[in-house]
């Protein structure tokens, strides 16, 4: 890039003349090397960008950041045309929270309306939460400016509001809400937009409205669909798959009232992501109606409800439950089957003067639950028609009639005019679309997904899948669909595959059904296909499966051989490795073998096998994962039976904090210093040997010897710490940790002294360029914590606009000891920044700090009354008297902050 730095340095120059791009959130030491700190030459200044030669004007635009493309858009006919593209080579698709001017709805909610500790009854959210515009305003760009759309790669639709909260809120929502994009306008628009992106290789879909979500899956992969270059990359998270995925189905029970393609077409695809979304196989408004009637879907004019924002806290908005959507699918129905009867009767009673004939529009039940959608729309469309001129296509397909639409975008398509008497077929079909009767679950529509990429697909990622919402520990439940699904799924083959992943079986919602074992042999109904499955994909590079669900606690001689050969096999190829368990309530054991309470030991012996025969085994093994409930030294076993490995990153999370506990046992030496924590995060802790680790975790590295041969060892007291156990066997390539869990992590402003110990072994980590790790931050002051008020200083602090910034500590210091004091000397991004550079400098590495860029450290907090994750990024490096210094910093930021957010999708690995 050197040669292009005049270049880009005289573009920001001169862009700093017509429109300054957004303050950077990021607070380097020093500027970088392209700001621009004195006007460019006079030479440099006379230079003109047209004269360049189009292979470099790109290869220089390529460089900026979109802010910078934006302004050169604006800035002149030419370089629109230039910049434009780079501007829009990925566009991202959401909505907004607005209030219509003279629109507003006041609705209260009926039967199933949400109770929330706080909220009264019938309370309701006044304005659109799921105003599409600008989505809309995107749309008409692309479908009215073919040159623009052609260069569009990649395509993201998801919803502005935080997704639902993977612990609490996940496995009671839906994602089939009714009332959400279900304008036909909208839908049309959507159509024309895809028409024109004959270049996209990449969409994500990520917590979408059901109807928006399915225009695009139909539009995007139509059989027949004319286009330069088909999807590649498809990521589903927290979507209904049988909502947009319906005709996969028999053609002939196909219903499709927007006039969307009805035949679906996914081959060609080469990475498959489907997350945190239901995988039943039972369909989710067939068990609502016999089981729970409960769970929340997003609307729009529906029940304010409170929901976690990931900040700690909660955000109000409108929703729906699937019970009160049943109900009036029953009402309906009922009105639907009896109306012919009625209009006899009523006939009859007029021409007797008893009674006079009701107009039969005055009591439509779907009506009500589209009341607030169908206005809200005329508004959104009322301002869009004043402000751009809509193609054809979308004008024609508006329904002026709201009933009409209700019944379009519940049925799917309009009512027939003609009367349905109850004894006529006719009423069934009705039935049939306002209950969905024939249409997939969620597990028929990814296994047919499944069979038409299966020639393809390189990479197949099921992350987070709920695969029983109901079920629940202790109680027993009839898995026998779900080991048929998974029985059909290890029935396909995938000539080209290279990563499969069953990742976060960490709830009782998304852990595998009983018997199902990747290396050994499963229930009657799956046999051996796994193992079978596995001995058909011998060059897998990446495998991601529960710890506990490789192996069986059986022993057969003929399936143990034919494992084993899989295993070497693979300990020749793999290079990214992810195992986990379910979570343990409070926290993971030291060990099992001395575990104060009782453990499944059949679950024990399953997780060990999976050491001794599989982990054992590898020697290409680059990235290891770690994740959920298994005792501390099984992970420990886990890294040392791996030490022929040239590993490189190791990620170990759990509820504790991974490499051992600071607080000491029952939390009695962080109460002591912090007593913030309640007494449930601390109650279950296991103390620590501490004379031991005092000894032996400042001592130098034991790494295996030429001829080692790795002997389990599970026990934890009389044990070196975890983290020299790490660096003892893989320092050498060691790149990148990560530690996640928060119950007796390091205490950022009090550590206790075994700390030390514990993290001492980093020194010994001379490649290390990225350290992950948890802190325990502490907002107590004057006897109540401040967790509310610290994230809110963040917010401001972050904010360009907000108002509610104080002058610098050097320009109006507070006085010492005021929680304005506490603020600006602990709570501050920059005395944070400095903070986590004085407390893990003197732990690196002189070798790694001293490379260029030093050490790229985030500390991870979680703040909140609903445990929001909070990271500052620093990057700790060598100052100009071998100090350390912080060479820059960034946030702190929340796992949803939009930069945060989009970086971790996009570097996600295998996809």
């Amino acid at each position: 890039m050197g040669r292009y730095e005049d270049y880009i340095r005289h573009i920001h120059y001169k862009l700093s003349e017509i429109s300054p791009t957004l303050p950077p959130q990021s607070h380097p030491a020093a500027p970088p090397s392209l700001a621009v700190t004195a006007p460019p030459t006079r030479a440099m200044a006379a230079f003109t960008l047209h004269l360049l030669p189009e292979e470099l004007l790109q290869t220089i635009l390529s460089h900026l950041a979109k802010p910078d493309h934006l302004a050169l858009n604006s800035t002149s006919a030419w370089l629109r045309r230039k910049a434009a593209p780079h501007a829009w080579r990925k566009v991202l698709l959401t909505d907004c929270r607005s209030e219509h001017r003279g629109e507003l709805i006041t609705r209260t909610s009926g039967a199933g309306g949400v109770r929330t500790s706080g909220i009264p009854a019938g309370a309701t959210v006044a304005g659109d939460e799921h105003d599409d515009t600008p989505a809309l305003r995107k749309l008409w760009i692309l479908a009215t400016t073919p040159w623009l759309a052609r260069e569009v790669v990649e395509v993201t639709y998801q919803c502005h509001l935080p997704p639902p909260a993977v612990f609490a809120e996940l496995p009671r929502c839906g994602f089939g809400g009714q009332t959400l994009s279900c304008d036909p306008r909208t839908i049309k628009l959507i159509e024309l937009a895809v028409a024109n992106l004959m270049r996209v290789s990449t969409l994500r879909v990520v917590f979408g409205h059901a109807r928006f979500s399915e225009a695009l899956l139909r539009s995007f992969f139509a059989k027949g669909r004319v286009c330069e270059l088909r999807i590649r990359r498809l990521w589903l998270e927290c979507v209904r798959l049988n909502e947009g995925l319906e005709v996969l189905r028999d053609i002939g029970q196909a219903w499709d009232g927007y006039g969307l393609p009805t035949r679906l077409d996914f081959s060609g695809l080469e990475t498959m992501r489907l997350r945190r979304l239901p995988l039943e196989v039972k369909d989710l408004e067939q068990d609502v109606r016999m089981i729970d009637r409960s769970r929340i879907v997003y609307a729009r004019g529906g029940r304010a409800t409170e929901m976690q924002n990931g900040l700690g806290g909660h955000y109000l908005t409108s929703v729906n439950t699937l019970g009160a959507e049943v109900v009036i699918a029953d009402e309906q129905l009922h009105l639907t089957m009896s109306r012919a009867l009625y209009d006899d009767v009523a006939d009859t009673l007029a021409e007797s003067g008893l009674r006079a004939k009701q107009d039969s529009q005055d009591t439509w039940p779907i009506g009500s639950l589209f009341e607030a959608a169908n206005t809200f729309d005329d508004a959104v469309y009322g301002q869009l028609e004043q402000e751009l001129t809509l193609p054809d296509e979308v004008r024609n397909a508006h329904v002026s009639s709201h009933r009409d639409r209700s019944m379009l975008a519940f049925c799917d398509r309009l009512p027939p005019q003609s009367k349905l008497p109850i004894n006529q077929p006719d009423a069934l079909n009705v039935c049939q679309r306002l209950f969905r009767m024939n249409s997939p679950t969620a597990c028929a529509s990814a296994m047919g997904m499944f069979r038409q990429t299966a020639s393809t697909l390189t990479a197949l990622c099921l992350d987070w899948m709920l695969i029983s919402l109901n079920r629940m520990p202790g109680f027993p439940e009839d898995t026998t669909g779900s080991l048929a699904w998974f029985a059909e799924m290890f029935d396909l083959r995938f000539p080209h595959l290279r990563a499969f992943q069953y990742r976060n079986a960490v709830v009782h919602q998304t852990v595998l059904p009983p018997d199902l074992y990747l290396l050994d042999h499963c229930d009657d109904t799956v046999g051996l296909r796994p193992l079978v499955f596995m001995e058909a994909h011998p060059d897998l590079q990446c495998l991601a499966w529960p710890m506990d669900c490789f192996f069986s606690t059986k022993l057969d001689p003929d399936v143990t051989r034919r494992a084993k050969a899989v295993v070497e096999r693979l300990g020749q190829t793999l290079v990214d490795l992810r195992v986990d368990v379910e979570y343990s309530g409070n926290g993971e054991w030291q060990s099992a073998d001395t575990a104060p309470r009782e453990v499944n030991e059949a679950d024990t012996g399953r997780r060990r096998r999976f050491i001794t025969e599989f982990a054992a085994l590898q020697t290409t093994v680059k990235t290891l994962k770690i994740e959920g409930g298994m005792p501390r030294d099984e992970r420990r076993e886990v890294i040392r039976s791996m030490h022929r490995c040239p590993i490189e990153k190791v990620v170990l999370i759990g509820v504790c904090y991974p490499i051992g506990n600071t607080w000491g046992a029952r939390g009695r030496e962080m109460a002591i210093t912090d007593g913030q924590a309640q007494i449930d995060d601390r109650v279950f802790l296991e103390g620590e040997d501490t004379a031991t680790i005092e000894e032996l975790g400042v001592r130098d590295l034991a790494p295996p010897s030429s001829g080692y041969t790795y002997s389990p060892s599970f026990a934890w007291h009389n044990e070196a710490p975890m983290l020299h156990a790490i660096a003892s066997c893989h320092s050498a390539t060691l790149r990148e940790l990560k530690f996640c869990g928060y119950k007796g992590a390091p205490i950022l402003f009090n550590p206790i002294p075994i700390t030390t110990p514990l993290l001492h072994a980093l020194k010994h980590c001379h490649k290390l360029e990225t350290l992950i790790t948890s802190f325990w931050l502490s907002t107590h002051f004057e006897g109540s914590p401040r967790d509310d008020q610290v994230i809110s200083y963040w917010m401001d602090a972050r904010s360009p606009s907000s108002t509610a910034l104080v002058a610098p500590f050097w320009a109006d210091p507070p006085a010492s000891g005021t929680w304005a004091y506490e603020l600006k000397t602990k709570f501050a991004p920059d005395a944070l920044a400095w903070r986590i550079t004085s407390f893990l400098g003197p732990f690196l590495s002189e070798k790694a700090k001293a490379r260029k860029g030093g050490v790229k450290v985030r500390a991870s907090f979680c703040v909140g009354d609903w445990g929001g994750i909070f990271d500052v990024d620093v990057r700790i490096g060598k100052g100009a008297v071998s100090s350390d210094v912080c060479l820059g910093w960034e946030g702190p930021r929340e796992e949803l902050e939009e930069g945060r957010r989009r970086g971790k999708s996009e570097a996600r690995g295998w996809f």
